[in-house]
């Protein structure tokens, strides 16, 4: 196995410079570093993690956190895809990832998760809405480098999609489409980017001149095929009934068209629906659901460049990340009939 003396005789260095210059030393000249590097590479040196991490204090290792879903995390449409992206950014970077789920009930919003505790990482990404803001706070007071992805504090690095702008514009498409009646399948009202998607709807809404009807809204506990169809089941017993719906996401949406069809609703001919999130199933439901792009890939790249920055540079003010949506246009939508 190669080590630091191999290649400080190679380079014509001391082994201390090497450590160094690998270690990125302004003390050594760009130069000699550039010199080094490409030595190191040609003789496919690996650095000892363990010993690195015993003298620098550093584990060259990012933790990721999620509470549990309905789903296993490597099923989930939307956080795999952040949690994937995370991975191999962090891979680019020279960075390990250890991740790790918190059942429902299990969590102490007083106690820090292990894996802070036993210091086994350099930073932490906290993943998803539904994060109590105690956890957060107790996680903040450690000092840890923390990112939040999908969730919102104005004293902690937050990256988010541009949930108003895309609920907006699923709306709009709606009313230009002759829809006046439309309503909106929520999930919690406590998840910001639930709250925010319900601000859009009703911004394009109060825009086109039409009255926000509370009736015309449903707020369900979860976001899930299943809840869109208890949503549904709600909103058409209503008098004028709704000739369109936007779902908080892209499951209660899919949950909408199939109690519709189950009830002998035609979508889009009876009812349109769009959903927001834009995962893998949708393009392939019937109909192909027409929904809002979350663009997730680029959230957990973000998250992770943001995060290895905030690491090397922890004195930055915070910063809240808006990443921007698209309409994607589908056959689960159509113009009002006359």
């Amino acid at each position: 196995m190669v080590n630091i003396r191999d290649i400080a005789k190679k380079a014509g260095v001391s082994p201390s410079t090497v450590s160094r210059a690998l270690n990125d030393d302004s003390k050594i000249s760009e130069e000699t570093r550039k010199k080094i590097k490409e030595i190191a590479k040609r003789l496919k040196y690996k650095p000892n993690q363990a010993a690195r991490a015993l003298i620098t204090r550093e584990t060259k290792t990012i933790g990721f956190l999620i509470l549990k879903k309905e789903k296993p995390l490597v099923a989930d449409p939307f956080y795999s895809i952040i949690l994937y992206s995370v991975q191999n950014e962090l891979h680019e970077m020279g960075y390990h990832l250890l991740y790790g789920i918190i059942p429902h009930g299990k969590l102490n919003p007083k106690k820090p998760p292990r894996m802070i505790q036993e210091e086994r990482v350099d930073g932490l990404i906290l993943a998803g809405p539904d994060m109590p803001k105690e956890f957060i706070e107790t996680i903040k007071k450690t000092g840890i480098p923390l990112i939040l992805v999908d969730n919102y504090s104005e004293d902690i690095d937050s990256i988010l999609a541009d949930n108003i702008r895309g609920a907006y514009i699923a709306t709009k498409y709606l009313i230009d489409l002759g829809h006046k009646n439309i309503a909106f399948a929520s999930g919690p009202l406590d998840h910001i980017s639930v709250y925010e998607r319900w601000e859009g709807y009703k911004k394009a809404l109060a825009e086109a001149n039409l009255e926000y009807n509370p009736n015309y809204m449903v707020e369900e506990k979860e976001l899930t095929m299943k809840t869109g169809k208890h949503a549904f089941q709600i909103l058409w017993k209503n008098d004028p009934k709704p000739t369109a719906i936007l779902s908080a996401n892209d499951p209660m949406a899919l949950g909408v068209i199939q109690c519709a069809k189950d009830m002998g609703i035609r979508v889009p001919e009876e009812l349109s629906v769009i959903g927001i999130d834009d995962i893998d199933i949708s393009s392939q439901f019937d109909p192909p659901l027409t929904t809002v792009k979350i663009f997730k890939e680029e959230m957990g790249s973000i998250a992770a460049k943001r995060l290895i920055d905030r690491i090397k540079n922890p004195n930055q003010p915070p910063v809240k990340i808006i990443v921007s949506t698209e309409l994607i246009i589908r056959s689960s939508t159509a113009p009002l009939k006359k």
